[in-house]
């Protein structure tokens, strides 16, 4: 059954951490929900966050703090994204009404983002197979399902699952400074040149593509119109619960914050 209503929050930016909070705080509390809920974010400084199996050496911690880049550990897989110059979005709901499995589920996600980034004139298509990226960058490659214009990967996004619910992040670039984020890798330096080379053949932000500029907010009511339009829903604009905005407060400071969770591995 298509589910009749939803929420959309538009967050404002916030630090790595609280991000991170937030959106796992959504996640544990879907199921006292009986809507999906749509959030917008940013951040308050260029920051670098990588998945939760990747290695935490993974990061050049002195490059970060060089540069004045932050860096937090998802809850989600994947790798390494530079968040800067995007539009950030998180989608939280139960499992029902979703094709069975993390692929189905995230198809449908990845369909919504289509739906929403052809109302401003792209030709987004859904990747059919996953191609293989020898990288720490989550722009190395697309994966199945993720979405691309022109051949290029233009949204990185990840996925974690609770017993009745689901948590999907990603990152719509704007603006995808490759060569920057792979100077936060610790990677061989004969590497980084050919691998900057070959992720920018691969990936870009929208206003590299050569259609112009994308205003953040018609960029953010497009992807809000492409859900509804896959969906079934209707967006309706919501605030978080005292509920929610306590467990957020309660994860940023005994999980996300701490060196525990971000170098746990």
């Amino acid at each position: 059954m298509p589910l009749e209503r939803a929420r959309l929050i538009e967050s404002g930016t916030g630090e790595a951490a609280w991000n991170m909070a937030l959106d796992e705080a959504l996640l544990r509390l879907q199921s006292q929900r009986c809507q999906a809920t749509l959030r917008f974010y940013g951040w308050t400084v260029p920051t670098l966050s990588i998945g939760y199996f990747q290695k935490h050496s993974s990061v050049d911690q002195e490059a970060c703090r060089r540069k004045g880049v932050a860096w937090i550990r998802r809850p989600t897989g994947g790798r390494g994204v530079l968040h800067d110059r995007e539009l950030t979005y998180s989608f939280t709901s139960g499992l029902d009404g979703l094709p069975p499995g993390v692929n189905g589920a995230h198809r449908r996600i990845s369909s919504a983002l289509a739906r929403g980034l052809r109302r401003l004139g792209f030709e987004a298509k859904l990747a059919r197979h996953s191609e293989r990226g020898s990288s720490q960058a989550c722009f190395d490659a697309p994966s199945y399902s993720e979405l691309t214009v022109r051949g290029k990967k233009v949204v990185g996004s990840a996925q974690t699952r609770s017993r009745a619910a689901l948590l999907e992040h990603g990152s719509i670039p704007l603006e995808l400074d490759i060569s920057r984020l792979l100077t936060l890798l610790k990677l061989d330096a004969q590497r980084r040149g050919p691998l900057v080379e070959r992720l920018e053949r691969r990936a870009a932000g929208l206003n590299q593509l050569g259609q112009g500029t994308v205003k953040i907010e018609l960029l953010k009511a497009a992807i809000a119109g492409g859900f509804e339009e896959e969906f079934g829903f209707v967006l309706e604009p919501g605030e978080l619960s005292p509920e929610e905005r306590a467990l957020a407060n309660e994860l940023l400071a005994t999980k996300y914050r701490t060196l525990a969770w971000n170098l746990r591995r």
